[in-house]
């Protein structure tokens, strides 16, 4: 039985079902109290006289589709305007349903008529995703583009450009999804921020003091399998999670310790692959590739947030190994020859 009042939703179940006399004395309890019934088994919606009308019957329309069949439920969540199919483990906020359809279609709306309906987590991400965007540029990137240019220009520095600014989109993009998946085996947000953070940064600066042991050549091949991993976590790691749920805490935080330190150890070495190609350059490549990176991881972590809200952490995940990936086509720039490993 579904009903409503002026500003609430009840949905009442029993496992014997409502009968006639019960609906009777549920209408008779509610009608002087000013709700409404808005559906039931059999239901004539159109001998129903509402005391709250609310313009369409789309109670009446969601609560049918959930009765029926999954299928049918699926149809309604993909054809309503706000999102409101079932929240799962990928993307888990129950309270988000301010879908990118519904946002265009409330600002197309009168000036102030979409306020009552906003919701103000994602409209925060997105603000603080623009203010990263000027802030970062204005702080970060210019003044290293501002300092570069007093110098001779070096050939290829927009690749340079990107390919630090993919490390640290990258970088940053698994470290969020790494947290929500995190936090879900690990049952509080608090323990999965501190117990990822530590890990990435310990494996991170592990794999960078090991890169020095490469050739500055092998950047390439690296950030490809990264991004290959990244792929495979994408499509694996929270299925692994939640089989590993029943299990006791510890148990659960050691498999995500050795999921995860493999990809923390492998992030560490792009960086510092990149840099040592720049050890001989003298026309502030090194000074713009740090600013690149850090103006890139800026953005991100809003970016990342707000993808995950939209889409799940998989998706995060995704996006990751695509600018590993992309990361790994553009390290062929040229640079003077870089100092033989030790």
């Amino acid at each position: 039985v579904v009903a409503h009042g002026w500003s609430t939703v009840a949905v009442l179940a029993r496992p014997d079902g409502f009968d006639d006399g019960t609906i009777s004395a549920l209408r008779s309890w509610m009608e002087p109290r000013g709700f409404d019934l808005d559906w039931y088994p059999g239901v004539d919606t159109g001998a129903l006289r509402p005391v709250n009308r609310l313009g369409t019957s789309d109670l009446a329309d969601a609560a049918a589709a959930g009765t029926r069949s999954a299928a049918a439920a699926a149809a309604f969540a993909d054809a309503y305007l706000f999102a409101v199919e079932p929240a799962t483990d990928a993307r888990p906020y129950p309270h988000h349903f301010l879908s990118a359809r519904a946002t265009l279609g409330m600002l197309r709306q009168e000036r102030g008529s979409w306020l009552p309906f906003a919701e103000w987590g994602p409209i925060a991400a997105a603000a603080a995703v623009v203010q990263a965007a000027v802030l970062g540029g204005l702080c970060i990137l210019l003044p290293a583009l501002a300092r570069r240019g007093r110098r001779p220009p070096t050939r290829h520095w927009t690749r340079l450009v990107a390919y630090f600014a993919l490390v640290g989109f990258g970088y940053m993009s698994a470290e969020i999804a790494g947290i929500q998946q995190l936090q879900l085996l690990l049952g509080h947000p608090v323990y999965a921020v501190a117990a990822l953070l530590a890990l990435l940064l310990f494996t991170s600066g592990v794999g960078a003091i090991w890169s020095d042991r490469l050739l500055p050549q092998r950047g390439a091949p690296l950030a490809a399998s990264l991004g290959g991993i990244l792929a495979a976590c994408a499509l694996i790691l929270l299925p692994l999670v939640e089989a590993l749920l029943p299990a006791a805490i510890w148990w659960r935080g050691l498999a995500g310790f050795a999921c995860l330190a493999p990809v923390g150890f492998l992030m560490g070495t792009p960086f510092a692959l990149g840099l040592r190609r720049l050890t001989r350059e003298d026309d502030g490549s090194i000074g713009l590739a740090w600013a690149s990176n850090a103006f890139a991881s800026v953005v991100a972590a809003p970016l990342a947030a707000l993808i995950a809200m939209e889409l799940g952490s998989p998706a995060v995940f995704a996006l990751s190994a695509a600018a590993y990936l992309a990361s790994a086509v553009l390290y062929g720039w040229r640079t003077s020859p870089a100092t033989a490993p030790v």
